[in-house]
């Protein structure tokens, strides 16, 4: 599809795609009775100034003036709010400052149809202001409604200003957040607190870190480094934390500081009575973290006395602190775990009487042993960040009498990728709240890097539902009162459907989608950029990637850019992310085959794809590096060392974390803080992956190893360069969004049912899809018609075929200019068959004409039925571009197996392996990044074995020359990318011949009859 044409599209099909919009449901005008005025606000009553000021800072002052604010609290306890009233004279009544901030979310999100949250912090807005049809009240379901994640600053923004910190505050509030970490300042109390102790300023100084890593700090991690600490930014800091921390009183959120734990200087022992107990923490992936004093010590509540009082002097007094003892690790010193939080608590309350003590849920923390310390649990909360991660929910066993929040941690290490476990969220949360005896108190939302505005809105809107909800319908709510046009709502559902209804992660703690591979460490087998992250994208990419030209088509309707923009951006990098995980393997394989001219195509094609990526984020402000490092020099003032020092900070942060030529190692944090963003895609990782492939393309060229590439040593050479970054927008979203749809061939004309490679067991009785709004859609097979439809306004199709019959069938799908093909099969259908007996291409005998290529060591033998392709375990392959097939699903061959018991492969992708031998020498299939399934049966050797594997869309049964030899409780797409062997890994030693591939289950007389076929070169299963 050429790009101009696509560009042409979207401005044409302004007028029709504005004419079939859904009006508005809740924000009907209710006119004004004659005589009525425009009402004027500004005369509140002290109670709601706040809210009048917030709303006047999100909508402007026009539009504050025409919506009243009303707090009177509640008999009954309960937080709600109402929204009624007229057009241009709107009342929110509510029972909180809270709730009245959340009723002001609500009305803009729901009535008005113009949210505040990422991208659009200043919607555009109506004049006069809209009322609801009817008055709407919501009731919360949970008192306490925290955001913060202890690491949020570093991998947000650690050098935000006032200006972008009042901005988040203010969409906190809006969405019902009445608790908020805030760390800025924490450093400064330190400070004096130190100095209590006999420490100069500048030694002060030279513990405490820079801004970058000082959430580690706070939380025991890591001790001084990026020291020194300049007094002016510590003096700034002070002044910016009491700042947020009003403001945050000034709207009904409590501000959650660190609380004392005990950290201090490795030295502090010289500063404190003889025998005080402090005790060395060791390191902290490679960092070395700061000492501990002993909570049990009697030191310690002379130096907490010293730490509170401080932190109410600079930060004013607050109601809950947060306090996480052995974070990831750390030493108790002997002392009992119990002793050390019945000590920390003792202190809390002994200088900030009836203050609550908040704990991160995280890595087995609390134990039962550290429960035991807290005699008085009214005051401890657990903010649980594995509520969507751990394998059952419900924390009253493990932490019994204890209240917690219903948490999730998501955009670790501030990834730049879209997605969360919505779907959980909504089952687990409202499924706990009906639970009886239960001591969840509310929510934390606890994201490492604040850039998911669906996310946020999501998890923060759980305590106003009064039950369970549709996300499917909340989706496209999000997007209407997101962008102020429906034309957007099927492109959400459909980012809903893939991207927010992740599964609960199979291992491990990330519930979170992968990361793009641009952002990897340089490797032709890369599979996550940061280690912890999943090696596989844990949704549908190919369904994610048609939201696109979708989204595409709501531009001309678009009211607020600022939001749009931003998602359009957002949608748009994390689908040429997505593709990185299918290209990459094949990179992989041109090299391995040594096909230099493959090689050379692919790897252009992964470079274009990083600039239509960098392109894209570089027209919006959030997505791009500069507006980060001009936030670390700003904060540094005019000395231009304090702004180099900053602005490398952050930058060895977001790259290798740590600056190894101070002695550090980087260790499994390097690459964990990757953002794709605009500047640092084309400035740092296009030049990584251009150096890897230079490498490899003279190794090919030169017939050598790769030369090694120090990627620390060029993390260090990149941010010690001083780079420059752009601090203003270029080009425009839509176009640089439009470009990768082109590049990427997305079509807004889609068929999604029968799903592509799909296998329906009878004749569809519908055929559906999406499209262009109006458009005459056409399908057709062979040219003959099958069925016809007009695309409805809300972009679907559908229609009626007459019965198609039973076997392989691609159909075609027109609608204007767009074409599109699917391939699908009705009953039990050959789709494969490779013969398997000669060099150079290895044809498809069946309908699916996927024929293959040899590549590689791989040669004609004599075979069972004929030839047979020979594997040596080295580099021979067989490869197609046959896409996965989904279950159910049967495969049959011949192998006869020379070699020893190493993982052998008969049919690959990167999704599936069909496995002749496992590791373990048994017969299997391996799901990718999922787990290794095995059947108690081994292939004798030097002998041909018919082997057949039958997947039913539940389990996987395996057959031996007609005979079951055992069965796998587990289902999978079938890979067929190769054949026989796929190196460097599961490479087969032995012959394979006659590979057949059914849609459809076999039975178990079919699979007999099919291996006495299979013994005369036949395929013929039987009925």
């Amino acid at each position: 599809m050429r790009r101009s044409a696509r560009a042409s599209f979207v401005l044409l099909c302004s007028a029709l795609v504005s004419l079939l919009m859904v009006p508005a449901t809740g924000a009907v005008a209710v006119p004004a009775p004659p005589g009525a005025g425009t009402p004027d606000c500004r005369a509140s009553a002290r109670s709601t100034q706040a809210q009048q000021a917030l709303l006047s800072r999100v909508a402007g002052t026009v539009a504050s003036h025409q919506v009243c604010f009303e707090i009177k609290p509640s008999t009954d306890g309960a937080e709600r709010f109402t929204i009624s009233g007229r057009t241009g004279h709107v009342t929110i009544s509510a029972t909180t400052a809270s709730a009245a901030n959340q009723g002001a979310g609500w009305y803009l999100k729901y009535v008005v149809h113009a949210a505040a949250n990422l991208g659009n912090p200043h919607p555009v807005v109506p004049t006069p202001m809209p009322a609801p049809s009817e008055p709407i009240t919501q009731t919360a379901n949970a008192a306490n409604r925290y955001l913060g994640n202890d690491t949020h600053d570093g991998y947000t923004d650690p050098y935000m200003g006032w200006d972008q910190w009042q901005s988040m505050l203010d969409i906190y509030a809006l969405h019902g957040i009445n608790q908020v970490y805030v760390l800025p300042g924490t450093d400064a109390v330190y400070q004096r607190v130190l100095q209590d102790f006999g420490y100069t300023a500048e030694q002060t100084r030279a513990w405490i870190p820079l801004p970058t890593t000082q959430p580690w700090w706070a939380m025991q991690n890591v001790s001084n480094y990026g020291a020194p600490i300049s007094q002016e930014l510590l003096d700034q800091r002070a002044s910016l934390g009491r700042r947020i921390a009003d403001r945050a009183r000034e709207l009904g959120m409590v501000p959650v500081l660190p609380g004392f734990i005990g950290t201090v200087p490795t030295d502090f022992a010289a500063h404190a009575p003889v025998g005080t107990k402090v005790i060395a923490q060791g390191t902290w992936s490679g960092q070395p973290r700061p000492a501990w004093l002993a909570p049990t010590d009697p030191f310690f509540a002379q130096v907490a006395a010293s730490y509170y009082r401080h932190a109410d002097d600079l930060l004013g007094k607050t109601s809950i602190y947060r306090m996480n003892p052995l974070q990831e690790g750390g030493s108790s010193g002997g002392i009992a775990q119990q002793d050390i939080t019945a000590s920390i608590m003792s202190a809390l309350q002994d200088n900030e009487a009836g203050a609550t003590w908040m704990q991160l849920g995280w890595q087995g923390n609390p134990t039962t042993a550290q429960l035991a310390g807290i005699s008085d649990k009214s005051r401890f909360v657990v903010s649980d960040g594995l509520s969507d991660a751990s394998p059952s929910w419900g924390r009253e066993a493990a932490w019994p009498n204890t209240k917690y929040l219903f948490g999730s941690i998501y955009a670790y290490g501030g990834h730049t990728v879209m997605g969360a476990t919505g779907q959980l969220w909504i089952d687990r949360y409202y499924g706990q709240l009906n639970a009886a005896g239960n001591n969840m108190t509310g929510i934390a939302v606890m994201p490492e890097g604040f850039e998911d505005p669906a996310a946020f809105e999501l998890l923060s809107e759980l305590p106003w539902h009064a039950e369970a909800f549709s996300l499917s319908e909340w989706m496209q709510d999000f997007a209407y009162g997101r962008y102020g046009t429906t034309a957007a709502a099927k492109a959400w559902e459909i980012i809903g459907a893939t991207a927010y209804t992740l599964p609960r992660p199979s291992s491990g703690t990330h519930a979170e989608p992968a990361e793009t591979l641009f952002v990897a460490q340089p490797n032709l087998t890369a599979m996550n950029a940061d280690p912890a992250s999943p090696k596989q994208q844990p949704y549908d990419t190919a369904r994610f990637a048609t939201a696109l030209p979708q989204l595409l088509l709501a531009a001309p309707t678009v009211v607020q850019k600022g939001a749009y923009d931003f998602d359009l951006a957002d949608v748009a990098a994390n689908i040429t992310g997505n593709t990185t995980r299918t290209l990459l393997p094949k990179i992989n394989t041109a090299y391995l085959t040594k096909d230099s001219a493959a090689f050379q195509a692919l790897t252009a094609r992964w470079l274009e794809l990083m600039d239509l990526t960098d392109d894209v984020m570089a027209t919006v402000p959030w997505f791009m590096m500069g507006s980060y490092v001009a936030s670390a020099t700003s904060a540094a003032g005019s000395d231009p060392t304090a702004r180099s020092q900053l602005a490398t900070s952050l930058l060895y942060l977001w790259t290798s974390w740590v600056d190894p030529a101070d002695g550090y190692k980087a260790g499994s944090l390097n690459n964990y803080a990757n953002h794709t963003y605009s500047g640092l895609l084309s400035g740092y990782y296009k030049p990584n992956w251009q150096a890897y492939f230079d490498t490899l393309t003279r190794a090919l060229r030169d017939g050598t190893a790769p030369a090694p590439i120090d990627w620390i040593a060029r993390a260090s050479t990149f941010v010690t360069s001083a780079p420059t970054f752009a601090t203003a927008p270029a080009g425009d979203t839509v176009s640089a969004a439009t470009a990768i749809a082109d590049a990427l061939s997305l079509s807004p004309l889609v068929v999604t049912n029968p799903g592509p490679n799909g296998w329906l067991p009878t004749s569809p009785g519908v055929i559906e899809g999406l499209g262009v709004p109006g458009g005459a859609v056409t399908v057709t097979e062979n040219a003959a018609s099958v069925c016809s439809a007009t695309v409805r306004p809300d972009h679907t199709w559908s229609c009626s075929p007459a019965t198609l019959p039973d076997g392989l069938h691609d159909i075609v799908v027109k609608e204007s200019s767009y074409t599109t093909t699917v391939r699908f099969v009705i009953g039990l259908t050959l789709v494969d068959h490779w013969l398997m007996d000669t060099d150079g291409t290895v044809t498809d005998a069946a309908r699916g004409g996927y024929n293959g290529t040899v590549l590689g060591d791989a040669t004609v033998a004599p075979g069972k039925v004929g030839g047979a392709l020979r594997f040596t375990g080295g580099t021979g392959t067989v490869t197609t571009a046959a896409p996965d097939l989904p279950a159910p699903w049967s495969v049959g061959a011949w192998v006869n197996i020379t070699g020893g018991s190493s993982s052998m492969a008969l049919l690959n992708s990167d999704t599936s392996i069909v496995k002749i031998n496992s590791s373990s020498g048994k017969v299997g299939v391996t799901r990718r990044n999922v787990a290794d399934y095995t059947v108690n049966y081994v292939v004798p050797k030097s002998t041909w074995t018919y082997l057949t594997y039958v997947d039913d869309g539940s389990r996987i049964t395996v057959y031996a020359n007609g005979s079951v030899v055992g069965t796998m409780n587990t289902s999978t797409p079938l890979g067929r990318a190769a054949i026989g062997s796929f190196p460097p890994k599961d490479s087969t030693t032995g012959s394979v011949d006659e590979v057949s591939i059914f849609a459809g289950a076999l039975t178990a007389g079919q699979v007999q009859n099919l291996y006495t076929s299979a013994t005369t070169g036949g395929i013929n299963p039987g009925t």
